[in-house]
């Protein structure tokens, strides 16, 4: 694989999603390798300080996580968030079934 052929994956495709997603299998196989965690670490970092840090009360509200990466990578994620000062609240990896949870406990007392 070429440079060229993952800019075209990911900016070119109306699937990128899928094809980005492909990798995390890669980086859960190899979670305890230095470089792995290094690239873990830096997209999270990168990705409170773009979608996180910038709101002005962050360090007084929890945030939440869905996902596998999240989930895999739980230790990881609780670490950098102690870094930059956010409680991190529930980590689900398969959201669905917390949803399904909270239908049927609002279906039963209704």
């Amino acid at each position: 694989m070429d440079k060229e052929i993952m800019i075209a994956n990911v900016y070119n495709s109306s699937s990128a999603n899928v094809w980005l997603a492909s990798f995390a299998k890669f980086f859960t196989d190899n979670a305890t390798d230095p470089w792995v965690t290094e690239m873990v670490r830096k997209g999270m970092a990168d990705f409170f300080d773009l979608y996180v840090c910038h709101y002005e009360n962050y360090k007084n509200l929890e945030v939440h996580f869905v996902g596998s990466i999240a989930h895999y990578f739980a230790d990881i994620l609780r670490q950098v968030a102690a870094e930059k000062e956010v409680k991190v609240g529930k980590i689900i990896r398969h959201p669905i079934n917390s949803l399904a949870e909270y239908y049927m406990t609002k279906a039963r007392n209704f």
